[in-house]
């Protein structure tokens, strides 16, 4: 009976010495969202950045004539990033200068057939 009662005992210090150790390990290796510093852009670096992702989700999509942009559903970029994109080989317009068919969206002045392309952004 000594026997058992030393195994268990045994057994019980080795498993809470091993949850010890692995809670200790688990703290150390883990990494806290406040111990990294948040990214503060500039407004010409933001809108650089913006528009480089503008830029990868126009490469990102087959060949279309006109692309309208938008932050969230609704909301229009500013006349500076738009001026970014003249000489563009496509067409890049704000969104409010389309209108709705349906699922399609269309060019106010020429009729094309546009894609819209939205970005959402948290505003600091």
């Amino acid at each position: 009976m000594k026997r058992y009662s030393a195994r268990i005992l045994i057994g019980l210090v080795t498993l809470t010495l091993g949850i010890a150790v692995g809670s200790f390990w688990i703290k150390r290796r883990s990494v806290s969202l406040t111990t990294i510093p948040a990214v503060v852009l500039l407004p010409d670096e933001r809108e650089s950045a913006i528009e480089v992702v503008f830029r990868d989700m126009i490469q990102s999509h087959d060949a279309h004539a006109t692309y309208f942009l938008s932050y969230g559903p609704y909301d229009d970029p500013s006349d500076s990033l738009m001026a970014r994109f003249k000489g563009s080989p496509f067409t890049i317009k704000k969104l409010s200068q389309s209108t709705s068919n349906g699922p399609q969206l269309i060019d106010r002045t020429t009729g094309d057939i546009g894609v819209h392309l939205q970005l959402d952004i948290t505003h600091q």
